[in-house]
């Protein structure tokens, strides 16, 4: 799958302009020429949509699941294993890229890249004006989303500066510079069929979470959605066994092949409603039968794999709510480590008085304010109601909004003195909070014996 996002067909700047008052012509967006040489409809480019996979043109997704970045789409297509990690001095799709890089550990996947923002320019280096160039460098890292279809993204961009001659740059600006922080949900909306055989997609992508310039604002974190429509590819399937989507099957099959191709189907997406409702005892039952089914199979000579594991699903949610369990740890630690950093600034605020020092305490408060984890329980289902834990309270935000406009207290002592005490109090309230959170998170989880899809996934036979 490509970055480059579009419009819906038809919509774009020309047809929002036609539909304005006044306006005498009325028409549509053109397919772009690069959509309609696939067999696709699109409309114009969308750039809020697009995504940037550290500069890579192509993420590879197996199973829903991003499993590794490509330099182009034959690569990605490869049916081998890919590498856990690789290395590349540039693409053909844009020659301005100069390194790329990915390594991928479990199931995420970090990514670099490096591109050429202007070849030559004029830089400032030690008072003079001196020939350069600027790169820009994008980092991030692409894991599984909470659901089967998504995945996350979360990348930030530094601009480079070098002079001409010399290797190393001479700075480093990331101020004003785009970042991201998205949970990104894909569905086929369209397909072609491409003279290779390769099959073409025209994908919905719901995205949602943060995405702009550095530094961070609080508007940022308001949950914000949109949708695009990306291009994705599959490979070739010759000889394919019509399903619906659980179990791809390849071979001469006759009306009893088609029929347990059917059934084993079926069954597969019984057994995945019945993990996602937590009905684990029937679901063991069913998968019984299933492997009894898959065993037919082999012995009708009829070739199979998973496309999805009617496990996946279950076992995908247990890895998210651990996931989730540490992220509550993690932030407990972080907020009291926020803590202990406030008590110390309060102890030297009661000896001492500057206030350069209290708006450096200030800017490092809300430049930590600033950054807030993505909610590892959103979307969960059977979880949502416990969502938000990680969210800036209430008392947080309003505390972030005084101190950013209250003026005395850079020039007043006490002024800053209760200021920070009710930092301090805030912020043993959040503290309180997540382990409640994270207990209630333990408590449901065991209750509704979650673990148990790692048990029936181990049972399910695996092609």
């Amino acid at each position: 799958m490509g970055p480059r996002a579009y419009h819906a067909p038809g919509e774009g700047p020309h047809a929002f302009a036609s539909s304005l008052p006044g306006y005498q012509e009325t028409g549509r967006d053109p397919v772009p020429a690069e959509v309609a040489a696939l067999g696709l409809t699109a409309g114009a480019r969308a750039d809020r949509s697009t995504l940037n996979f550290g500069w890579w043109p192509f993420l590879v997704l197996r199973d829903g699941r991003p499993v590794a970045v490509a330099p182009d789409r034959d690569s990605g297509l490869a049916l081998d294993l890919f590498p856990d990690s690789d290395i590349q001095g540039g693409t053909q799709e844009d020659p301005e890229v100069t390194h790329l890089a990915y390594r991928r550990t479990g199931d995420r996947i970090t990514v670099e890249g490096r591109r050429f923002l202007s070849r030559k320019a004029t830089i400032e280096h030690d008072g003079m004006r001196v020939p350069g160039y600027a790169l820009e460098e994008v980092t991030g890292e692409i894991s599984s989303g909470p659901q089967e279809g998504c995945f996350r993204l979360r990348t930030e961009t530094t601009r480079l500066i070098y002079r001409e001659g010399m290797t190393q740059p001479v700075a480093h600006h990331r101020d004003n510079q785009p970042f991201s922080n998205l949970t990104v949900c894909l569905s086929v909306v369209e397909t072609s069929e491409l003279p290779d055989g390769v099959q073409a997609h025209r994908l919905l992508a719901r995205i949602s979470g943060e995405k702009g310039l550095t530094p961070r604002r609080a508007s940022d974190h308001h949950g914000q959605q949109w949708q695009g429509y990306l291009i994705g590819f599959s490979p070739a399937v010759a000889g394919a066994i019509p399903g619906d989507g659980h179990l791809v099957a390849r071979g001469d099959a006759d009306f009893r092949g088609h029929e347990l191709v059917a059934r084993v189907n079926r069954f597969a997406a019984e057994i995945e409603r019945g993990i996602d409702a937590h009905r684990f005892d029937l679901a063991e039952g069913q998968i019984a039968s299933l492997n009894a089914l898959l065993a037919d199979l082999d012995a009708a000579g009829i070739a199979w794999h998973w496309a999805r594991r009617p496990t996946a699903a279950g076992v995908e949610r247990y890895r998210a709510l651990v996931e989730a369990t540490e992220l509550y740890r993690l932030a407990h630690l972080d907020t009291q480590a926020r803590v202990n950093d406030v008590r110390q600034q309060l102890e030297m605020l009661r000896s001492t008085f500057s206030g350069n020092v209290v708006k450096a305490m200030l800017r490092s408060t809300i430049d930590w304010m600033n950054v807030v984890p993505t909610d590892p329980l959103s979307g969960l289902s059977g979880y949502s109601d416990l969502s938000g834990a990680l969210m800036l309270p209430q008392t947080l935000m309003a505390w972030r909004e005084n101190a950013a406009r209250d003026g005395s207290i850079l020039a007043s002592q006490i002024a800053a003195i209760r200021q920070f005490e009710a930092l301090e109090a805030a912020l043993e309230t959040r503290m309180d909070e997540i382990v409640a959170a994270r207990r209630a998170l333990f408590e449901r989880i065991h209750a509704n014996d979650e673990e148990r899809a790692l048990v029936l996934d181990a049972a399910l036979r695996a092609r």
